[in-house]
């Protein structure tokens, strides 16, 4: 992997990466490639078109997440998919993205509860341009992991910042869940693919782009960071 070193920054543009690393739990290198990407990928590709031929990028699970979540919004008579819908289709399945939901108690039944009835839902149920948005970071995440399809875990990364699921710390259990052996995520590579490795990062911003490209020297790849702690696989 290419190293990207973050110097001559304007001292205002840097503060604003650094808060937009810090909110995204990045690093600044890995803050910068992610807006770098967003900027030079084909608008096709950074942007999900909602059409049925668009649903070719999503796997089985995450395809059976979406069709669970309109008939949950049927089963409650309202207008449109809501991202409460959408987790509630991601709760449905059966896998490690339900475990770790399961893990972290979070609970269908209460988000049932929080969801507005309704007297009756149109033949067509559309997306709230809320639950667009998560879509469309579902496939981001996808990108940022190296990944080509949306699986069920992309489309909770994309709903970790959700209301519904602000206090259950879900990307980190995510993320440390795809780095163990032990899951077996749809995207996960194979028994005989890369290694992964979890380095705390001490210091400041600088120590950690250091730290991250001496690792990237080394041959490790970034695949997130989350509380202070790199999951890296091997490239």
């Amino acid at each position: 992997m290419a190293t990207l070193h973050v110097r001559n920054v304007p001292e205002p543009v840097y503060e604003l990466l650094r808060e937009c690393a810090e909110q995204e739990g990045r690093s600044i290198g890995a803050q910068a490639i992610y807006f770098i990407q967003q900027g030079v990928l084909p608008r096709g590709v950074r942007r999900l078109p909602w059409s049925r031929r668009g649903l070719h990028r999503f796997t089985p699970a995450a395809r059976d997440a979406i069709s669970q979540a309109r008939e949950e919004v049927r089963a409650l008579g309202g207008p449109n998919v809501l991202t409460g819908h959408l987790l509630l289709g991601v709760l449905a399945l059966e896998g490690p993205t339900r475990a770790v939901l399961d893990e972290l108690g979070v609970s269908a039944a209460e988000i049932r509860e929080s969801l507005p009835r309704g007297t009756g839902s149109p033949g067509r149920i559309p997306f709230t341009p809320d639950t667009k948005e998560v879509l469309e970071r579902a496939l981001r995440e996808s990108l940022a992991l190296r990944q080509d399809a949306i699986g069920a875990e992309h489309l909770l990364l994309a709903l970790s910042e959700d209301p519904l699921l602000q206090r259950h710390h879900v990307r980190a259990a995510v993320t440390l869940a795809i780095a163990r052996p032990a899951e077996s995520f749809e995207m996960r590579p194979a028994a005989d693919g890369p290694d992964y490795l979890a380095v705390d990062l001490d210091g400041d911003a600088e120590s950690w782009t250091a730290a991250l490209n001496a690792l990237a020297d080394e041959g490790w790849e970034l695949m997130q960071v989350v509380d202070h702690r790199a999951i890296l696989r091997r490239g």
